[in-house]
This record gives C-alpha cells, sequence and structure tokens, in this order.
C-alpha cells in the first residue's frame, strides 16, 4: 500500500462532494416541479426519489470521509 497525499485525497473527495450535490439538487429541483410529478409516470417518480436518497446517502458518507482528514 503507498502513501496517500492527504491534500489530494481531499480535493477527490470535494469535488465528489460537489457532483453528488449538483446532481441531489437537479433532482430535488425535478421532484418539485408539479408538473413533472403530475405527467410523469409512477415509475420514474419513485425512481427519482431513490436516486435522491442515494445521493443524500453518498454525499454524507463522503462529506464524513472528508472530515476525518481534516
Amino acid at each position: 500500500a503507498g502513501v496517500i497525499n492527504i491534500d489530494k485525497e481531499r480535493d477527490r473527495l470535494q469535488k465528489k462532494v460537489d457532483k453528488a450535490t449538483l446532481e441531489l439538487d437537479n433532482v430535488t429541483k425535478t421532484l418539485a416541479n408539479k408538473n413533472f410529478v403530475e405527467r410523469a409516470p409512477k415509475e420514474v417518480i419513485n425512481q427519482k426519489y431513490e436516486r435522491k436518497a442515494e445521493l443524500e446517502s453518498e454525499k454524507e458518507k463522503i462529506s464524513v470521509n472528508l472530515r476525518m482528514l481534516d
């Protein structure tokens, strides 16, 4: 096993948090759109809610790892 460069790892994790945050914002906006919710098939809406939960969990796990590096 090699030595971890903490700064590089912090940057990598921060990029993952930023990406998850951006996607989470998009999913949240989609679910807040009444036209989408009224017209989309229930299956698609459920997939969006599942993705939202996955992103929230992923973001939290990455944030915990980031805090451990501080």
